[in-house]
């Protein structure tokens, strides 16, 4: 709501949440782009193809700016876990925002193992603020690649986000985190008693 609120953005979401009542309008009507996530080489290879289009149009103001969680999912709001591909393959400039939430009790809005039951959570936990950081544009530059990028050891994409990690956590005092996001996918199948 924020991001809506404040810049006027449409998002990334799964294809899913255009069945959600309500939300599913909503979110069609801002714009949103809806990805089948899969574990698939293909599945993935297209999905970053969709957010790639979008940043072209979205540069061109012809669609509006698409909010990406570079970590694919909500964390504890400790640390910053390991970015997905998805937001920095293009190599395109990003506007960067960190949203950080207090609240008067431990229970913290960012956790989201426990499904819906968090709403109640949240509606117990007392006062909430969030903060809203908005940092300058980064696009990586000539400069960049010749001094931050460890060519022959990781992938353009992997040094532009490793260079957004460290902004990030600089400007909000989180620390970096080596977790992903499957960690937290397989974290939460052991809560509720499933495999692997």
């Amino acid at each position: 709501m924020v991001n809506m609120y404040c810049f006027k953005t449409s998002f990334v979401a799964k294809t899913g949440v255009r069945n959600l009542p309500g939300i599913g309008k909503v979110a069609e009507i801002i714009g949103c782009i809806f990805l089948q996530r899969g574990d698939t080489k293909e599945k993935r290879a297209e999905s970053i193809k969709q957010i790639l289009d979008r940043q072209v149009l979205s540069e061109a103001e012809k669609a509006p700016q698409l909010v990406i969680f570079p970590e694919g999912a909500t964390t504890n709001g400790t640390s910053l876990i390991q970015f997905k591909k998805g937001p920095f393959v293009a190599l395109k400039p990003l506007s960067i925002v960190v949203l950080q939430y207090k609240t008067s009790t431990r229970v913290k809005p960012t956790q989201d193992v426990l499904g819906f039951m968090h709403i109640n959570l949240y509606g117990a936990c007392g006062i909430i603020s969030l903060s809203v950081n908005q940092l300058p544009v980064f696009a990586p530059n000539d400069y960049f690649w010749k001094h931050h990028w460890r060519e022959g050891k990781e992938e353009k994409w992997e040094a532009y986000s490793r260079a957004v990690r460290q902004i990030m956590s600089e400007a909000s005092s989180l620390k970096l985190s080596d977790q992903t996001m499957q960690d937290k996918f397989d974290y939460i199948a052991e809560m509720k008693g499933k495999q692997k």
